[in-house]
């Protein structure tokens, strides 16, 4: 045989062999391939190339078998999840031997170039016992729990603070719970739950802005600062004043409104203006008189006084707040006094002693007229009323009407409603007791001539001043002839 026949014998040979080996690689290939996975197939991120339904179970149970999860806590201590404790397997069912019969082994050689992807092997656990493992970790307990408290502002050492925010440890236990059991069923081994923001936080932070600027506000309305000061008496709107009139709430936490501004409380202001009244309100109060016999004496009824405005002098406090103003002033007043001080009806005035029957003219500090007068009736209970008042007006020429009566007279000075000054010519005497048995109807009377004049001293506000002044009674007859008859006129 010729060496080029026996060559291509050698290659027949060898041909005929490739292909059987090949062939029978194939026919193995395709056999293994029906009981195990292709090459490139994974489940998750696991290569299960090559390895059977059975090898994959087993490796599952090995994994579980020993598994727990570490949860790290928010103070970085570490808790656990058993899995054999919670009841934790894998759930098989016949996926994995589906995911196998779906191939077909000849087909094997076309996974080396794509990836096949299986669904994840289902995880389950038992869950009674894992709402008992979680609801018996220290971090869930209630008495573990450390409520997370809001940064907020309160009023310490004569002014506000910003006192900073109390994380806490509470967990958000429905969402925390499936967190947990979202990673136990991905087999996790690690998890943060303050990075998953499992826990409940505070709502305000040191650094929020807002906050920044209602402390900033709220000690701005410590700056404000009103002195006080009429009739020698001195009330001060300080900061200690303010702070009452800034809302804390229970806690002692200041109080914002919707917009993140300090809530005023108007009713502590109106307390405030209350006390100014108190100490500065004398409209209506006993009045210090100085009479002419040298005695101070107190006189109920007094319309001159000082009146504190209540309205305006609590607009004048929220304008001062808004302003952030600082200053000395009186208080608002709706009605002034002729005077401050121990004596407001100023020195010019009249003075009426009942118990005396006699009247004094005083202008500018100085008597300057006093005659003998016939008061209100004591047996007919028309006393003449005591207390400090103003002439109303002054008349000349009028008629005086009263229920049985009606008397002519030509100067009229009245201070008390319908009870005033005025000359009494029908009567003859006047001054001594004439009042308590033949008094008038409540007005003073007085001799022509005297009322003549002090009609001329007199003016509309001047004071009026009307007392009793026991010791001063009249030791002496009535003035001027007997004494008058008549109780009909007034």
């Amino acid at each position: 045989m010729s060496s080029g026949r026996k060559t291509r014998k050698a290659i027949t040979i060898l041909s005929i062999l490739f292909l059987l080996t090949v062939a029978g690689t194939f026919i193995f290939a395709s056999v293994y391939f029906e009981f195990h996975y292709f090459p490139n197939t994974y489940i998750g991120y696991e290569d299960i190339s090559c390895k059977t339904p059975e090898e994959i179970e087993e490796r599952y149970l090995r994994r579980i078998g020993n598994y727990s999860l570490a949860l790290v806590l928010r103070d970085k201590k570490v808790e656990y999840i058993d899995g054999k404790a919670i009841g934790l397997k894998p759930d098989y069912g016949n996926s994995l031997r589906e995911a196998l019969d779906d191939q077909h082994g000849y087909a094997f050689i076309l996974s080396f170039f794509k990836k096949t992807m299986l669904d994840d092997v289902p995880i389950s656990i038992d869950e009674a016992n894992y709402d008992l493992m979680v609801d018996n970790l220290e971090c869930f307990k209630k008495i573990n729990e450390i409520e997370p408290v809001d940064a907020h502002i309160e009023y310490k050492g004569g002014m506000y603070e910003i006192v900073d925010e109390v994380m806490g440890n509470k967990l958000d236990r429905e969402k925390a719970k499936e967190i947990i059991r979202d990673s136990v069923l991905a087999l996790k081994k690690e998890i943060d739950l303050d990075k998953l923001e499992c826990y409940v936080n505070p709502s305000v932070m040191s650094g929020d802005e807002a906050l920044f600027n209602a402390f900033a506000e709220a000690n701005d309305y410590l700056t404000v600062d009103i002195e006080y000061a009429s009739g020698g008496k001195m009330l001060s709107l300080d900061s200690d004043v303010v702070s009452k009139f800034i809302k804390l709430d229970n806690k002692g936490w200041l109080v914002l409104d919707e917009e993140g501004h300090p809530v005023i409380k108007e009713s502590e202001i109106d307390k405030f203006v209350s006390l100014i009244q108190k100490t500065y309100d004398t409209y209506k109060n006993n009045q210090t008189f100085h009479t002419s016999y040298g005695k101070d004496i107190s006189v109920k009824n007094s319309v001159i006084g000082f009146k504190v405005d209540v309205t305006a002098e609590k607009e004048a406090i929220m304008a001062a707040l808004s302003n952030k103003t600082s200053e000395q002033r009186e208080p608002i007043f709706s009605r002034r006094a002729y005077s401050a001080g121990k004596y407001q009806y100023g020195n010019s005035y009249i003075e009426v002693n009942l118990t005396a029957q006699h009247v004094f003219v005083y202008l500018k500090g100085i008597k300057v007229y006093e005659t003998d007068c016939v008061t209100g009736s004591v047996r007919r209970g028309t006393t003449t009323r005591v207390g400090m008042f103003t002439i109303n007006y002054k008349q000349k020429n009028t008629t005086l009407r009263g229920q049985g009566y009606a008397s002519f007279v030509y100067f009229w000075m009245p201070f008390d409603g319908g009870i005033g000054l005025h000359d009494a010519t029908w009567r003859k005497q006047f001054g001594g007791t004439i009042y308590k048995a033949s008094g008038s109807h409540g007005c003073v009377n007085l001799p022509y001539s005297a009322a003549k004049q002090i009609y001329e001293f007199a003016y509309s506000g001047m004071p009026v001043i009307v007392y009793e002044l026991a010791g001063t009674e009249s030791k002496g007859d009535a003035s001027s002839g007997s004494e008058s008859s008549g109780y009909g006129d007034d």
